[in-house]
């Protein structure tokens, strides 16, 4: 408890605390001065000011007087799989001399997430979005699900996918070349057309145009939103070398 008091007195950071027991918290307490069982000066104490606090916590590390900090947890969605085409396909926009926007739904933002890895990805990436609802694709596509379905365009399908491939590359100007989109059902259930979990349309818009349709076969909704990341960047890429 003390240890905890110290870091709310002294603003050190949590993990220096962790654990600490009575006994090292009377240590660290008498490095600095009186300390009461409230974290505060008693009365009349002087608390050291000749040691910044960022120096305490130092100190305090440097002489074992608390557990070390376990490492951060290792978060990383991205497969070798994902981030070998994120790879190739951003060596050919930078080769290019071109630049790209993502407008995804099913896969959640990992297309974006993926080309974002590539080292200088400043030179090829204009931006991306996930219009994952109506209110979604108004507000960030700009386009109406009424007007669209008035076409007779549905979401999830090839039509569609081109729709927000093309939108996203206008919407972000005349100096981005290429526009990516993804649009499916992750799973675990299908969408309301009759589409199965693990269906997809990715498309590409630019000087040349390609549209795929995707099926996993699978209900299993994150390697869907992974598979599907995947098969977008795969048809960029076979789109940039065509």
């Amino acid at each position: 408890m003390r240890g905890l008091r110290l870091a709310v007195f002294f603003r050190l950071r949590p993990q220096l605390v962790a654990g600490v027991s009575e006994a090292q918290g009377d240590a660290i307490a008498s490095r600095v001065g009186g300390i009461d069982g409230k974290g505060v000066p008693p009365p009349g104490s002087q608390v050291r000011s000749d040691l910044p606090r960022k120096k305490i916590a130092e100190e305090v590390e440097e002489e074992s007087l608390l557990p070390p900090s376990p490492p951060p947890a290792t978060l990383n969605p991205m497969t070798p799989e994902l981030l070998s085409l994120a790879a190739r396909a951003g060596a050919l926009l930078k080769a290019q001399g071109t630049r790209i926007a993502v407008a995804e739904t099913s896969s959640g933002g990992l297309i974006s997430a993926a080309l974002l890895t590539v080292p200088g990805a400043s030179a090829y990436f204009a931006g991306g979005a996930i219009p994952y609802s109506a209110r979604g694709v108004r507000g960030v596509m700009g386009l109406s699900l009424d007007d669209i379905r008035a076409q007779g365009i549905r979401s999830s399908s090839e039509p569609y996918a081109l729709l927000l491939a093309e939108t996203i590359r206008v919407r972000h100007g005349a100096n981005v070349t290429w526009g990516l989109a993804e649009t499916g059902a992750a799973g675990p259930s299908g969408n309301p057309y009759g589409d199965p979990a693990g269906h997809t349309c990715v498309a590409v818009s630019g000087p040349r145009e390609m549209v795929r349709t995707i099926r996993t076969g699978s209900n299993d909704r994150a390697a869907n939103m992974i598979a599907f990341a995947a098969a977008a960047l795969l048809l960029l890429e076979e789109t940039l070398t065509a």
